[in-house]
């Protein structure tokens, strides 16, 4: 797998999923200021890698409701996002900067499905209750 880049800016990786919907995790910046680069995590699934695209860019307001008449292998997308949030950090070790990874959920019940697999598979994540997102700091020794 590797990271792409459009011309907005946005990093991402997809992956066609076994049921024929398309997974595609984004990083886009949000915020620099003094302590570094704030980087926002949006993760889609739909029916093609252009949808998600288009939905994260605000360009439509919906994935279209197109059904596979199979369910999404909930193992299979989280083996997809650790290894793309595993490697996006690598790329932000390279860049050598300070850079924050934030992950928040549209809504409560996806930010605790978001909080239980980050616990379980990569704990360097730290959940910030009051603020309702999960963040981990990329900082460089300098």
């Amino acid at each position: 797998m590797t990271l792409s880049k459009t011309n907005s800016g946005l990093y991402y990786s997809s992956k066609k999923l076994s049921n024929g919907q398309t997974i595609v995790m984004l990083f886009s910046v949000y915020a620099i200021n003094g302590n570094g680069t704030f980087y926002n995590v949006g993760l889609a699934i739909g029916k093609n890698r252009k949808q998600c695209l288009n939905w994260y860019d605000h360009k439509t307001k919906y994935l279209s409701g197109h059904e596979t008449g199979k369910s999404t292998n909930v193992k299979e997308v989280l083996n997809f996002c650790l290894n793309i949030l595993k490697e996006f950090e690598g790329y932000l070790v390279s860049q050598n900067k300070n850079s924050c990874i934030v992950i928040e959920g549209a809504d409560r019940r996806r930010l605790e499905v978001y909080r239980k697999a980050l616990k379980k598979h990569r704990p360097d994540y730290i959940y910030h209750k009051e603020n309702e997102y999960i963040y981990k700091w990329i900082k460089l020794n300098k």
